[in-house]
């Protein structure tokens, strides 16, 4: 089963998973925008934590805070905050975590997008992620990476 490694994430190691789920967390953090629209999105319901779907494992993580947030130390993580300037895939993610979130509440059970462990697998990411965010930046470099539109290079002839 494809899962990321909480054991070795706080070694500033890439311990991503193999096949989908670890091609589609490499691809968010690479320099390329994705736009919302992407089909690439539904590729991260794939990525499951291990443990997600045990009795017991957000009380466990939430009572030991310190190894529930190796998971921003990851080279991975890193990687993404390094390339979310300009490809604005951090704020794509949180957009698309809304939306599912949305849509996972709001849509009857047998429609549902995907199942609770892939909610939940996502939250968990989701608040790594911004917690690293928010650890990282000033509030106004927050601000510009949450809502900064994707960097472009202007071509040469339509500079001024």
């Amino acid at each position: 089963t494809a899962a990321v490694n909480l054991a070795a994430m706080g070694n500033q190691v890439c311990s991503l998973p193999d096949g989908a789920a670890g091609k589609a967390l490499r691809e968010m953090a690479g320099p390329q925008r994705i736009a919302i629209t992407d089909q690439f999105w539904f590729e991260l319901l794939k990525v499951q934590l291990p443990g997600v779907e045990q009795i017991g494992f957000f009380e466990a993580h939430y009572a030991r805070p310190a190894e529930l947030d190796g998971l921003v130390h990851d080279a991975y993580f890193l990687q993404l905050v390094a390339t979310n300037e300009h490809s604005g895939n951090f704020r794509t993610f949180l957009r698309f975590w809304a939306r599912l979130l949305h849509y996972y509440r709001t849509s009857p059970r047998d429609a549902r997008p995907c199942g609770a462990a892939a909610v939940l697998s996502l939250s968990l990411l989701c608040r790594c992620l911004l917690k690293h965010f928010t650890g990282t930046f000033s509030t106004p470099e927050l601000i510009f990476q949450l809502e900064q539109a994707p960097y472009e290079a202007v071509p040469e002839g339509e500079r001024q």
